[in-house]
């Protein structure tokens, strides 16, 4: 399962999701309380506030098994990365 998080309202995230039909889940976290809670704020940014870009796994008991997160906003695990790393099995290794 995928599920994204973005700091965008509801309606903005509803918008782009209605073509997508691949079971991701959206969640829209406006008030940024679950961005806050996985630490995700991006503090250098003192003009507005934004969310880290990260990729969590997490277990089917809801444990984080491997976080990926940069200083760098710019810099993301990329899709096939992400994809390479579950077929590898390398989360169930570290």
């Amino acid at each position: 399962m995928v599920i994204t998080i973005t700091s965008e309202t509801w309606d903005r995230v509803h918008k782009s999701s209605l073509d997508v039909r691949s079971g991701i889940i959206h969640i829209a976290d406006p008030s940024l309380e679950i961005i806050a809670t996985y630490g995700l704020i991006d503090d250098d940014m003192p003009d507005r506030t934004l969310a880290r870009p990260a990729t969590i796994f997490i277990d089917e008991d809801g444990k984080i098994e491997s976080m990926f997160l940069t200083e760098n906003w710019r810099i993301r695990l990329s899709a096939e990365q992400t994809v390479g790393l579950l077929l590898k099995g390398a989360l169930h290794d570290s």
